[in-house]
């Protein structure tokens, strides 16, 4: 930040990537629940050592470096970076990269190792740290998948860092068919609505949902009839509720 732009592509520079991805992967884990500090939420230089200070003085579950790669236009992908030699930094590390590969939209570089990077290695030992390589800046379609798929990297971060701190992902709640009540708690929900309400039924149908991975719609469909189902939940707090009437 500040004088210190980073790696860089013509007027693109890695300090603004970094501190963009870093405010969002933030107000992502804030829509989840977690209490989030940042090293920085403008164009400044705060410094290597003044980065490990602020995690140290703290009472953290985990500190994410954000950077940018570069090697001369030849090279691309994502690789997440830990302390030489500490077992924690590398489960943290191959949590939140095999999450990132997942994506499908970028090369795996795999893990780095480095025990010469000043805020990794000075951060407390007892703070799982990872400093992840979001891509190369200097390359085109690195770039392009970077902005394509900006909220689906901070996501796959945040999975990533849930994981580690065994704080599973979830989206449970109830769904309310006609007046009966259902327990959600995964990814899929089976009802025999003709045995609720009969054929050619209209009936309002209610999720009241905790929703813990930033769901925004909810689809449902019976495959035969054409009933379907398709509302927004606005909102990632305990007791969303959404609509739909068909």
């Amino acid at each position: 930040g500040g004088s210190q732009p980073g790696a860089c592509l013509e007027d693109r520079q890695e300090k603004d990537d970094t501190l963009a991805m870093s405010l969002k992967l933030g107000e992502t884990f804030e829509k989840l629940g977690y209490t989030v500090a940042f090293t920085r939420i403008e164009d400044v230089d705060d410094g290597l050592m003044s980065r490990a200070a602020k995690v140290n003085a703290g009472n953290f579950k985990a500190f994410i470096c954000v950077h940018r790669n570069a090697y001369n236009g030849l090279a691309n992908g994502i690789e997440t970076l830990y302390e030489t030699g500490d077992t924690l930094d590398q489960a943290f590390a191959q949590l939140v990269q095999d999450e990132l590969v997942a994506l499908g939209i970028f090369t795996d570089r795999g893990l780095k190792p480095r025990d010469n990077l000043v805020v990794t290695n000075n951060a407390s030992d007892s703070v799982p740290t990872i400093l992840v390589e979001l891509a190369f800046i200097d390359n085109v379609k690195d770039n392009e998948a970077f902005d394509t798929y900006n909220d689906a990297i901070a996501l796959a971060i945040v999975k990533g860092t849930m994981k580690q701190l065994n704080d599973a992902p979830a989206v449970n709640g109830t769904i309310t068919v006609g007046d009966t009540e259902y327990t959600y708690n995964g990814t899929e929900i089976n009802v025999a609505l003709d045995a609720i309400i009969g054929e050619g039924f209209t009936a309002d149908v209610k999720f009241d949902l905790y929703n813990r991975l930033g769901i925004t719609n909810v689809l449902g469909t019976d495959g035969v009839d054409g009933f379907d189902v398709d509302c927004t939940i606005n909102s990632a707090e305990k007791g969303a509720t959404a609509t739909g009437t068909n």
